[in-house]
């Protein structure tokens, strides 16, 4: 064997060992990374009677991040800032009411939350806001920040401006006390119905305490709903949900003793049998004719049957014979 072929042979073993040195350290991170994974991943009952299946080394093909162990693939992370698709959204109008405002706030605030990468500034926020108005608003921000240059993009700021906007260039505040103060609960309007109506005025009113509100929610009931109520001899709840229940139990059995007492009051017919089966469109039903129906049909087929017969008003015919009468050379003489 001449030197240079035993030279060669050398250098080619280290570089076996080399690469089978490399082989170990990558098999020992494979192993610790296997390891961290299990150990986070929660045991179910499912997974102790299905163990998960090895993966041979030969047939493992390892990624970037799995040799350097930075974690997730690229195709995770972006999954990650794509948010939930929300398509409820109430849309805003010029003749929207401040209770619609409302809702169309609080449907923008968890569309925002539930994608805050994409939204994060005021900008992106106010320009998603503005695919939620209609035409007239969209007109009336431009001509808003065309006029003012130094406008702060701010999304607060922002819906106050809309606020105002379908408020006729006020805040609000003085129509919404009003109807607040004005609100009754209507005769076939549940306790349930009228509470919502209520919690609607009372999310943009001042927090005056959940006490406030029941005491305000007992004072605007019915009436009558309210006697009864206080004659029950209970102490008034302080939840307004307990008020609300209470209130709903007694709406309904008032509903049903009214419903009661109004068939019973109910005027019967003289004749039911007659009511009930001699109506027109009823398989049993007759018509009924009396004579003055037979001598107006005689009449009037006797009309069409001579049509060379002269017909005259009757006053004008009365008139004629009473001209006969006083002409005296109609009348004949005998002798």
């Amino acid at each position: 064997m001449t030197p240079d072929r035993r030279r060669s042979l050398e250098r080619q073993l280290k570089d076996l060992k080399e690469l089978a040195r490399h082989d170990a350290e990558l098999a020992q991170l494979l192993e610790e990374r296997r390891n961290a994974t299990q150990s986070q991943v929660p045991k179910t009952p499912l997974a102790r009677h299905r163990p998960r299946q090895s993966v041979e080394k030969e047939d493992f093909v390892p990624s970037d991040s799995d040799i350097g162990g930075l974690g997730s693939s690229g195709t995770w992370r972006r999954n990650q800032r794509l948010g939930v698709k929300i398509s409820e959204i109430t849309k805003l109008s010029l003749r929207s009411n401040l209770r619609q405002w409302g809702d169309w706030k609080d449907d923008l605030d968890r569309l925002f939350r539930s994608d805050s990468d994409r939204y994060a500034t005021a900008t992106r926020r106010i320009d998603k806001a503005l695919d939620f108005m209609d035409s007239y608003i969209r007109s009336l921000w431009k001509v808003e920040v065309r006029r003012s240059s130094d406008i702060e993009f701010r999304y607060d700021n922002f819906t106050q401006w809309a606020r105002k906007m379908i408020n006729g260039g006020t805040d609000g505040n003085i129509s919404l006390y009003e109807k607040y103060d004005e609100a009754k609960q209507l005769d076939n309007q549940s306790p349930f119905e009228f509470d919502a109506y209520l919690t609607s005025l009372e999310a943009l009113m001042d927090d005056i305490g959940s006490r406030g509100f029941a005491i305000s929610f007992f004072t605007k009931l019915q009436r009558s709903l309210r006697n009864q109520i206080k004659a029950s001899g209970d102490t008034l709840p302080k939840d307004r949900r307990e008020i609300v229940a209470k209130a709903q139990r007694a709406w309904e059995a008032t509903r049903y003793s009214r419903k009661r007492n109004n068939s019973q009051q109910r005027p019967r017919s003289r004749s039911p049998k007659r009511a009930r089966y001699n109506y027109e469109g009823s398989s049993s039903y007759r018509p009924r004719y009396n004579d003055h129906h037979h001598s107006q049909s005689h009449h009037t087929k006797d009309k069409y049957e001579h049509p060379h017969k002269r017909y005259e008003p009757r006053g004008r015919s009365r008139e004629r014979k009473n001209d006969r009468k006083e002409d005296p050379s109609s009348s004949v003489t005998r002798d």
